[in-house]
């Protein structure tokens, strides 16, 4: 795996870790487990803030839709990676909070899948370095925003 694919691939984490959410945010004792992500993800991107700072911002790439000459990029400089930061930092807390708050409820783990997903879309806003990706994850923000807001719709 190259550098770039390994960057993207760490920045779209959230996304490849809805299976677990789902699975881990269901069992009580365990949900605890999913803050890890987030706040391994904080300190890839404090540590990104630092690479930022040292040697400049940087772009990593991978393709998306070849066939339409589309790619993923995603660009760091000191502002998007203060950003990440906050969002993966703020995304943590939300996941202990959540663990306990929801603790016994029957939906749990579909509300961790959305707060992950919430989370991966504003990473991809934040970091995203082409419009088309932007109207994506700007959109994918608002979808989800809109599962977490009316999330406990029954009360």
């Amino acid at each position: 795996m190259s550098s770039e694919a390994f960057h993207v691939a760490i920045i779209l984490t959230p996304f490849l870790v809805l299976p677990v959410a789902g699975w881990l945010g269901r069992r009580d004792a365990r949900a605890l487990l999913l803050a890890l992500i987030p706040a391994a993800l904080t300190g890839y991107f404090i540590y990104t803030f630092w690479v930022v700072g040292t040697r400049g911002p940087f772009t990593a790439t991978m393709p998306w839709a070849p066939g339409l000459d589309l790619s993923l990029s995603f660009h760091l400089d000191g502002l998007s990676a203060l950003f990440a930061t906050l969002i993966t930092a703020v995304g943590t807390l939300i996941v202990v909070y959540a663990a306990k708050y929801l603790e016994g409820h029957p939906h749990a783990g579909r509300f961790q899948v959305s707060l992950f997903a919430f989370m991966g879309a504003m990473l991809g806003l934040v970091l995203s370095d082409n419009v088309i990706a932007v109207f994506v994850f700007w959109e994918l923000t608002g979808f989800t925003s809109y599962l977490l807001i009316g999330f406990d719709h029954d009360r």
